[in-house]
Protein backbone atom coordinates (compact mmCIF):
# COMPACT_ATOMS: atom_id res chain seq x y z
CA UNK A 1 0.00 0.00 0.00
CA UNK A 2 1.24 3.49 -0.78
CA UNK A 3 0.67 6.40 1.22
CA UNK A 4 2.00 10.02 -0.08
CA UNK A 5 5.50 8.98 -1.51
CA UNK A 6 6.23 6.10 1.40
CA UNK A 7 5.40 2.27 0.44
CA UNK A 8 3.91 0.92 4.40
CA UNK A 9 4.53 -3.09 4.44
CA UNK A 10 1.24 -5.15 5.82
CA UNK A 11 2.88 -8.11 7.73
CA UNK A 12 2.60 -9.14 11.32
CA UNK A 13 5.33 -8.83 13.86
CA UNK A 14 4.17 -10.80 16.65
CA UNK A 15 0.66 -12.42 18.20
CA UNK A 16 -0.53 -12.94 21.33
CA UNK A 17 -3.27 -15.80 21.23
CA UNK A 18 -5.46 -17.65 24.37
CA UNK A 19 -7.49 -20.25 23.65
CA UNK A 20 -9.93 -22.24 25.70
CA UNK A 21 -11.53 -25.60 24.54
CA UNK A 22 -14.66 -27.30 26.64
CA UNK A 23 -16.40 -30.49 25.47
CA UNK A 24 -18.72 -32.76 27.35
CA UNK A 25 -21.33 -35.47 27.04
CA UNK A 26 -24.10 -37.11 29.04
CA UNK A 27 -26.35 -40.11 28.14
CA UNK A 28 -29.72 -40.29 30.61
CA UNK A 29 -30.51 -42.80 28.72
CA UNK A 30 -29.10 -45.61 27.04
CA UNK A 31 -31.20 -45.04 23.65
CA UNK A 32 -30.10 -41.13 24.04
CA UNK A 33 -27.42 -38.23 24.37
CA UNK A 34 -26.32 -35.58 24.59
CA UNK A 35 -23.14 -33.16 23.87
CA UNK A 36 -22.46 -30.24 23.50
CA UNK A 37 -18.85 -27.94 23.49
CA UNK A 38 -17.28 -24.23 23.38
CA UNK A 39 -14.43 -22.53 21.63
CA UNK A 40 -12.64 -19.15 22.66
CA UNK A 41 -9.81 -17.86 20.82
CA UNK A 42 -8.28 -14.70 21.47
CA UNK A 43 -5.60 -12.92 19.12
CA UNK A 44 -3.87 -9.49 20.12
CA UNK A 45 -1.60 -8.13 17.61
CA UNK A 46 0.46 -5.33 19.69
CA UNK A 47 3.23 -4.63 16.79
CA UNK A 48 1.00 -4.50 13.65
CA UNK A 49 2.65 -1.49 11.92
CA UNK A 50 6.77 -1.42 11.06
CA UNK A 51 6.99 2.17 11.84
CA UNK A 52 5.62 2.25 14.91
CA UNK A 53 2.22 3.94 16.51
CA UNK A 54 0.08 5.93 15.19
CA UNK A 55 -1.17 9.33 16.33
CA UNK A 56 0.77 8.39 19.62
CA UNK A 57 -2.44 5.71 20.75
CA UNK A 58 -2.36 2.73 18.74
CA UNK A 59 -0.63 0.15 15.74
CA UNK A 60 -1.66 0.92 12.57
CA UNK A 61 -3.47 -2.56 10.99
CA UNK A 62 -5.61 -5.36 12.91
CA UNK A 63 -5.72 -4.78 16.57
CA UNK A 64 -7.23 -7.92 17.50
CA UNK A 65 -9.88 -10.30 16.93
CA UNK A 66 -11.67 -13.14 19.06
CA UNK A 67 -14.08 -16.14 18.25
CA UNK A 68 -16.60 -17.82 20.05
CA UNK A 69 -18.29 -21.11 19.18
CA UNK A 70 -20.40 -22.94 21.59
CA UNK A 71 -22.23 -26.29 20.25
CA UNK A 72 -24.63 -28.45 21.08
CA UNK A 73 -26.15 -31.35 19.97
CA UNK A 74 -27.92 -34.80 20.51
CA UNK A 75 -27.83 -38.67 19.34
CA UNK A 76 -31.23 -40.49 19.69
CA UNK A 77 -31.46 -44.72 18.95
CA UNK A 78 -34.41 -46.04 19.15
CA UNK A 79 -33.52 -49.46 17.38
CA UNK A 80 -30.42 -51.15 16.71
CA UNK A 81 -30.08 -50.91 13.43
CA UNK A 82 -31.78 -46.77 13.16
CA UNK A 83 -29.95 -43.47 14.75
CA UNK A 84 -30.52 -40.20 14.38
CA UNK A 85 -28.67 -37.02 15.58
CA UNK A 86 -28.95 -33.12 15.57
CA UNK A 87 -26.38 -30.71 16.41
CA UNK A 88 -26.16 -26.68 16.43
CA UNK A 89 -23.29 -24.63 15.74
CA UNK A 90 -23.17 -20.73 16.98
CA UNK A 91 -20.41 -18.78 15.94
CA UNK A 92 -19.14 -15.10 16.56
CA UNK A 93 -16.01 -13.59 15.39
CA UNK A 94 -15.26 -9.92 16.44
CA UNK A 95 -11.72 -8.09 14.98
CA UNK A 96 -10.89 -4.25 15.75
CA UNK A 97 -8.73 -3.02 12.79
CA UNK A 98 -7.33 0.58 12.78
CA UNK A 99 -7.09 1.04 8.78
CA UNK A 100 -5.94 4.54 7.93
CA UNK A 101 -2.39 5.71 9.08
CA UNK A 102 -2.92 9.16 9.08
CA UNK A 103 -6.09 9.92 10.28
CA UNK A 104 -6.67 6.47 12.91
CA UNK A 105 -10.08 5.52 11.81
CA UNK A 106 -11.01 2.38 13.38
CA UNK A 107 -13.35 -0.65 11.76
CA UNK A 108 -14.96 -3.12 13.83
CA UNK A 109 -16.10 -6.19 12.70
CA UNK A 110 -18.25 -8.93 13.77
CA UNK A 111 -19.46 -12.29 12.08
CA UNK A 112 -22.37 -14.47 13.67
CA UNK A 113 -22.86 -17.99 11.91
CA UNK A 114 -25.89 -20.06 13.02
CA UNK A 115 -25.77 -23.66 11.76
CA UNK A 116 -28.67 -26.11 12.07
CA UNK A 117 -27.57 -30.09 10.91
CA UNK A 118 -29.80 -33.07 11.31
CA UNK A 119 -29.40 -36.50 10.43
CA UNK A 120 -29.59 -40.33 10.23
CA UNK A 121 -27.44 -43.56 10.00
CA UNK A 122 -29.28 -46.64 8.84
CA UNK A 123 -27.69 -50.27 9.10
CA UNK A 124 -29.96 -51.64 6.07
CA UNK A 125 -27.46 -54.89 6.59
CA UNK A 126 -25.91 -54.94 9.77
CA UNK A 127 -22.09 -54.84 9.33
CA UNK A 128 -22.42 -54.42 5.54
CA UNK A 129 -24.45 -51.83 4.19
CA UNK A 130 -25.42 -48.52 5.52
CA UNK A 131 -26.95 -45.50 4.77
CA UNK A 132 -26.60 -41.85 6.03
CA UNK A 133 -29.17 -39.13 5.32
CA UNK A 134 -27.92 -35.28 6.38
CA UNK A 135 -29.20 -31.88 5.90
CA UNK A 136 -27.74 -28.76 7.10
CA UNK A 137 -28.97 -25.28 6.67
CA UNK A 138 -26.37 -22.09 7.92
CA UNK A 139 -26.94 -18.59 8.04
CA UNK A 140 -24.63 -16.18 8.07
CA UNK A 141 -24.61 -11.86 8.76
CA UNK A 142 -21.11 -9.61 8.87
CA UNK A 143 -21.74 -6.44 10.01
CA UNK A 144 -18.88 -3.91 9.57
CA UNK A 145 -18.93 -0.27 11.31
CA UNK A 146 -16.13 2.63 10.50
CA UNK A 147 -15.41 5.44 13.17
CA UNK A 148 -15.55 8.78 11.54
CA UNK A 149 -15.15 10.53 8.98
CA UNK A 150 -15.30 7.34 7.13
CA UNK A 151 -19.20 5.39 6.79
CA UNK A 152 -20.57 2.15 7.74
CA UNK A 153 -20.26 -0.67 5.19
CA UNK A 154 -23.81 -2.69 3.83
CA UNK A 155 -24.37 -6.02 6.42
CA UNK A 156 -23.36 -8.96 4.41
CA UNK A 157 -26.08 -11.82 4.60
CA UNK A 158 -25.96 -15.76 3.25
CA UNK A 159 -27.10 -18.78 4.00
CA UNK A 160 -25.80 -22.22 2.90
CA UNK A 161 -27.79 -25.57 2.35
CA UNK A 162 -26.30 -28.98 1.97
CA UNK A 163 -27.79 -32.24 1.54
CA UNK A 164 -26.19 -35.93 2.19
CA UNK A 165 -27.65 -39.13 0.94
CA UNK A 166 -24.71 -42.08 1.03
CA UNK A 167 -24.18 -45.95 1.19
CA UNK A 168 -21.08 -47.18 2.57
CA UNK A 169 -20.81 -51.28 1.79
CA UNK A 170 -18.17 -52.80 3.97
CA UNK A 171 -16.33 -55.14 2.08
CA UNK A 172 -14.27 -56.22 5.33
CA UNK A 173 -13.29 -54.69 8.47
CA UNK A 174 -10.49 -52.78 7.19
CA UNK A 175 -12.00 -51.52 3.28
CA UNK A 176 -14.86 -49.87 2.63
CA UNK A 177 -16.95 -48.66 -0.65
CA UNK A 178 -18.98 -45.30 -0.28
CA UNK A 179 -21.26 -44.29 -2.91
CA UNK A 180 -23.46 -40.62 -2.38
CA UNK A 181 -24.44 -37.56 -3.17
CA UNK A 182 -23.95 -33.94 -2.07
CA UNK A 183 -26.30 -31.36 -3.13
CA UNK A 184 -25.13 -27.87 -2.16
CA UNK A 185 -26.71 -24.40 -2.52
CA UNK A 186 -25.60 -20.80 -1.28
CA UNK A 187 -27.10 -17.18 -1.59
CA UNK A 188 -26.15 -14.09 -0.28
CA UNK A 189 -27.04 -10.55 -0.11
CA UNK A 190 -23.82 -8.18 -0.46
CA UNK A 191 -23.79 -5.09 -2.47
CA UNK A 192 -20.08 -5.86 -3.85
CA UNK A 193 -18.93 -2.18 -4.07
CA UNK A 194 -15.21 -1.20 -2.97
CA UNK A 195 -13.87 1.72 -2.69
CA UNK A 196 -10.03 0.89 -3.69
CA UNK A 197 -9.33 3.34 -6.17
CA UNK A 198 -7.79 3.22 -9.36
CA UNK A 199 -9.32 -0.23 -9.47
CA UNK A 200 -12.76 0.16 -8.25
CA UNK A 201 -15.21 3.09 -8.10
CA UNK A 202 -16.19 4.99 -5.50
CA UNK A 203 -18.86 4.11 -3.03
CA UNK A 204 -21.90 6.60 -1.86
CA UNK A 205 -22.57 7.33 1.72
CA UNK A 206 -26.32 7.98 3.22
CA UNK A 207 -26.21 11.45 2.99
CA UNK A 208 -24.85 12.14 -0.17
CA UNK A 209 -27.19 14.86 -2.78
CA UNK A 210 -28.22 13.60 -5.97
CA UNK A 211 -25.24 15.39 -7.68
CA UNK A 212 -22.50 13.82 -6.07
CA UNK A 213 -24.60 10.31 -6.75
CA UNK A 214 -24.18 11.09 -10.31
CA UNK A 215 -20.97 12.34 -10.21
CA UNK A 216 -19.71 8.78 -8.05
CA UNK A 217 -18.30 5.40 -10.35
CA UNK A 218 -20.04 2.81 -9.19
CA UNK A 219 -18.58 -0.26 -9.99
CA UNK A 220 -18.56 -4.29 -9.11
CA UNK A 221 -15.57 -5.99 -9.85
CA UNK A 222 -16.70 -8.81 -12.46
CA UNK A 223 -13.67 -11.38 -11.97
CA UNK A 224 -14.98 -11.61 -8.27
CA UNK A 225 -17.13 -14.71 -8.42
CA UNK A 226 -16.03 -16.56 -5.34
CA UNK A 227 -19.25 -14.93 -2.98
CA UNK A 228 -22.11 -15.23 -5.56
CA UNK A 229 -24.76 -17.46 -5.22
CA UNK A 230 -24.64 -20.80 -6.58
CA UNK A 231 -26.21 -24.31 -6.78
CA UNK A 232 -24.01 -27.74 -6.90
CA UNK A 233 -24.77 -31.31 -7.55
CA UNK A 234 -21.89 -33.62 -6.32
CA UNK A 235 -21.95 -37.35 -6.97
CA UNK A 236 -18.84 -39.60 -5.45
CA UNK A 237 -17.53 -42.48 -5.08
CA UNK A 238 -14.98 -43.70 -1.98
CA UNK A 239 -12.87 -46.06 -0.91
CA UNK A 240 -12.28 -45.75 2.66
CA UNK A 241 -9.27 -47.28 4.36
CA UNK A 242 -8.53 -48.20 8.53
CA UNK A 243 -6.01 -49.54 9.98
Amino acid sequence: NVEGNRVVAFYLQKRDQDKVSLFGDVSPFDVLGFHGGFEFTSNHYPNSHPFGLVNSTSYYGLQNDRDYSPSVGFLYSPLEWLKFFGDYNWDRYNWRLNMNNSTGVLAQGKDTVNTFSLGSDMDIIKNVLGFRIQYTFSEALSEISNSAPAVDYPNTISTWHELLARFEYQINKNVALRVGYYFNALKGKNYGVDIMQQWMGFASSPGDSANSLLSQQRSIFLGDQLGGPFTAHVGFIALRLKF
